[in-house]
């Protein structure tokens, strides 16, 4: 058996390679963690070794937390080989956390909100793209393409088969109001979204994330919105993705999962058919017959 300290190497490598960064880092440290915690050589580990570590954590961390670092301890045995052991780490059993998220109408009236055509356009493009909020300050104003009603997105969270680019459709309104925004700069830097400072007078700069975050909290709250129960994230990504799974129910009485994990930037259909779920929810609640499938 290899060492510790170069399996844990040969590993980062493996998630640097399959996962995104983001999980990279977070499966790295969970595994490091785990092996310093249970301090026993891996061909050594048992069952009970595995189930008294989860115990460890769950006393100082959420379930949710725990069943995620148990997943990259499970991920780490299964790339070393060692799939006997992989079988002998649970999964952690948590109350899933409720998704927060706006109907269309209201993220309208959020958009409406933004105090001037910058303001807007952030708001709009985040909402029709679903962007988190780290992308839309990667957006450069050469993706945008008006004619064609599309934009090009970097995702920054993705697995597997997902894109690190993508070109996403934008609907009219959205579109002009990106439009609009642009046409009114004076400036020739590449980014999408740029600030002029507190006052407006000082030198164009690129938007940063805390930019973005402000302009969401004051159009919320003028829109009757809590922007600390109705994160950025539950507008532009819960939002949007929910509110197209609710017209494809509408027009089609049922959901193009592919069309719909496109728009999400997602390779697995679990995570997607949360957002299904709510959608048909929605409807049913609101007393709206979801029309038959053709076909069905």
């Amino acid at each position: 058996m290899e060492n510790v300290g170069e399996l844990l190497e040969n590993f980062r490598y493996f998630l640097e390679t399959s996962k995104s960064p983001h999980t990279a880092r977070l499966y790295y440290r969970a595994v490091k963690e785990f092996l310093e915690s249970v301090g026993k050589p891996i061909d050594r580990l048992t069952a009970l070794d595995i189930s008294a570590w989860q115990r460890r954590m769950l006393q100082r961390l959420s379930p949710r937390s725990v069943d995620s670092m148990s997943a990259a301890v499970k991920t780490f045995f299964r790339a070393i080989g060692r799939y006997d052991l992989a079988m002998q780490v649970p999964s952690v059993r948590y109350e899933a956390k409720r998704i927060d998220w706006l109907p269309e109408e209201k993220v309208i009236k959020v958009i409406e909100a933004g105090e001037n055509e910058l303001h807007q356009a952030v708001l709009a493009t985040g909402y029709e793209l679903a962007l988190r909020i780290g992308e839309v300050v990667l957006l450069e104003r050469d993706w945008f393409n008006y004619r064609a009603r599309q934009c090009k997105v970097r995702r920054l969270k993705r697995k597997g088969a997902v894109p690190a680019e993508d070109f996403l459709p934008m609907r009219p309104y959205f579109a002009d109001k990106l439009k609009a925004y642009l046409d009114s700069r004076d400036d020739d830097l590449k980014a999408m979204f740029v600030t002029h400072g507190k006052f407006g007078v000082e030198e164009a700069r690129p938007l940063t994330v805390e930019g973005v975050r402000y302009i969401y909290h004051r159009a919320a709250r003028r829109a009757g919105v809590d922007p600390l129960k109705i994160s950025w994230h539950a507008f532009a990504r819960h939002s949007r993705i929910t509110n197209y799974a609710i017209q494809l129910l509408r027009e089609r009485g049922s959901i193009d999962l592919v069309r719909l994990m496109k728009l999400a930037g997602h390779v697995s259909e679990k995570s997607t058919m949360v957002y299904t779920h709510l959608a048909a929810e929605y409807l049913l609640a609101k007393g709206e017959k979801i029309p038959t499938a053709p076909g069905r």
